[in-house]
């Protein structure tokens, strides 16, 4: 059956009971100031894998046959919020949620999606009946924390990686490990986003179902943003701790410059032929965050009209160098043999799509799998040759660290 949409603006502040709303039961997703909320009950769609090439096409396909009502000057486009795995062979979630919301600094539109008008109003009666009252957000305490690996396990991961580069046909792998805690009471989605913001302003925030647990964090790397014909991508690699002398010590670091050279020269190769024109810099940047300090280059470029959409651009670059290897393939398969554990959603990728193609897609990282009172983190480090197995196992304990802080205290005693 066809849906149908309409819509209406409002010059207020976005209501603080929709975004919480959102983050714990929608999905959420901000950035650059700008907050994209669902709300009800979302039609559940199963995305094809990303190398499949169909990705793309079964969004569009979706959200092709919802008609707008009224309000086409004030149109704001359904969207479709998803998380995309880890391994690009890998089937995604998306979700269409009937109550949609963008707010930024002017105040917010809501577009709401049905079957009939009887439907539409009934999801204005939804908004109305939120209420204004959020709960009170507490954190809880920390029980116990289990490492999966251990340190020293993942040191000889490691090991094994750079005996692989010895043997050629292998420039680089990211390699992760995970932290399972578990608290003495549930952990609210609310309150781990609330923290995260607080730590990291300039990062991504997101929250998504997945099976059995919630995905929510704290994305500092945009994979792919398209608007109309401007694209726009902000890779990361290249990590040291956040020190007095981190940005010296940073960009002075062969290691880390090699490790970022490797990422962004691949992702060059993989959109230029994707795009009229591509802006590549020569130097890269140090993106500093709050634990951590990356060296970061930003990639902008045009795609010619009725080119890729940005889930076709995504396609052409996932998983890259940042988050998988050089070369691609063969570093996938090296993780799979070397981690203990499938990643999932982690190292996947987090964003929506609408019909015309646009889209903003960020790297799932920093992020974790909420269950109740047990949660799922996980991070990892490049490996390249020149790679000291110590130092690589303690950028991992930094950057989960960054992640368990906020979901209870006491993580760093016992990590």
């Amino acid at each position: 059956m066809q849906q149908v949409a309409r819509h209406y603006k409002v010059d207020a502040p976005l209501p603080s009971a929709w975004r919480s709303a959102a983050i714990r039961r929608g999905t959420f997703h901000a950035s650059d100031g700008h907050v994209l909320l669902g709300l009800g009950d979302p039609v559940t769609v199963t995305l094809p894998a990303l190398s499949s090439g169909q990705t793309s096409a079964a969004v569009a396909e979706v959200l092709a046959g919802i008609e707008f009502l009224e309000g086409a000057g004030l149109r704001s486009p359904p969207r479709i919020h998803a998380a995309l795995p880890f391994h690009p062979d890998a089937p995604g979630i998306g979700y269409l949620s009937p109550i949609q919301v963008h707010a930024d600094a002017d105040g917010f539109l809501v577009t709401l999606i049905g079957h009939d008008l009887d439907e539409l109003d009934r999801l204005d009666e939804a908004l109305e009946s939120l209420s204004e009252a959020d709960p009170p957000v507490v954190l809880p305490t920390l029980v116990a924390l289990e490492q999966v690996p251990s340190s020293s396990r993942y040191e000889q991961m490691v090991r094994t990686a750079l005996e692989q580069m010895g043997h050629g046909g292998l420039d680089k792998v990211v390699l992760s490990r995970s932290v399972v805690i578990d608290a003495d009471a549930d952990l609210d989605p609310v309150a781990v986003i609330d923290r995260m913001l607080e730590r990291e302003p300039t990062c991504t925030l997101f929250s998504l179902p997945a099976p059995g647990s919630r995905f929510v964090g704290a994305s500092p790397e945009l994979l792919i943003m398209r608007r109309g014909r401007q694209i726009r991508s902000h890779p990361l690699a290249g990590t040291i701790a956040r020190t007095e002398d981190d940005l010296t010590g940073l960009v002075q670091s062969l290691k880390n410059s090699e490790e970022h050279r490797l990422v962004v020269e691949d992702l060059a190769t993989r959109l230029h032929g994707l795009v009229e024109h591509l802006e590549v810099p020569l130097t890269p940047e140090v993106v500093t965050l709050r634990a951590v300090c990356h060296l970061g280059t930003e990639i902008s470029g045009v795609i010619r009209s009725g080119g890729p959409t940005a889930l076709d651009l995504l396609a052409a670059i996932h998983p890259t160098p940042a988050i998988g290897g050089v070369p691609t393939r063969r570093a996938v398969d090296l993780i799979g043999e070397l981690e203990p554990s499938d990643r999932g959603l982690f190292g996947g990728a987090v964003g929506w799509a609408d019909e015309a193609g646009d889209g903003d897609w960020v790297l799932g990282i920093r992020g974790a799998l909420l269950a109740g009172s047990t949660a799922v983190v996980r991070a990892g480090a490049g490996i390249v040759r020149g790679s000291e197995p110590p130092d690589e196992a303690r950028e991992t304990r930094i950057k989960l660290l960054s992640i368990l802080d906020a979901l209870a205290p006491g993580c760093a005693a016992l990590l």
